[in-house]
């Protein structure tokens, strides 16, 4: 009863060569640094969205505030440039009514 001998059972060994728990150091590290990075930047990208918004919609408020006071000055403007305005003043100083060449239409 001879038995053939036993082959001995196959262990890969590592590629470097050194310890076996070397492979997750070098996959794991590398991208929880990467995921690190990538949750920073996008916290980052959405503080300066969210601040460039913010002076997005207090200039867009200053151009409508800008746009009424355009609007009451071109008003006052008119009025002024008027016919009836002008001879007021003009009565008002002792001046001749004006002539049509010297009055300004708007």
């Amino acid at each position: 009863m001879n038995r053939a001998p036993q082959r001995a059972k196959y262990r890969p060994r590592a590629r470097s060569g050194g310890n076996e728990n070397a492979l997750p150091w070098r996959i794991g590290v590398p991208m929880i640094m990467v995921m690190a990075v990538s949750v920073a930047a996008s916290l980052w990208f959405g503080w300066r969205i969210d601040k460039e918004l913010g002076e997005l919609s207090r200039n867009r408020q200053e151009v409508i505030e800008e746009t009424e006071a355009n609007r009451e000055l071109l008003s006052k403007r008119d009025g002024l440039l008027s016919r009836e305005s002008i001879a007021k003043k003009a009565a008002v100083l002792g001046l001749f009514p004006p002539t049509d060449e010297q009055i300004r239409t708007p």
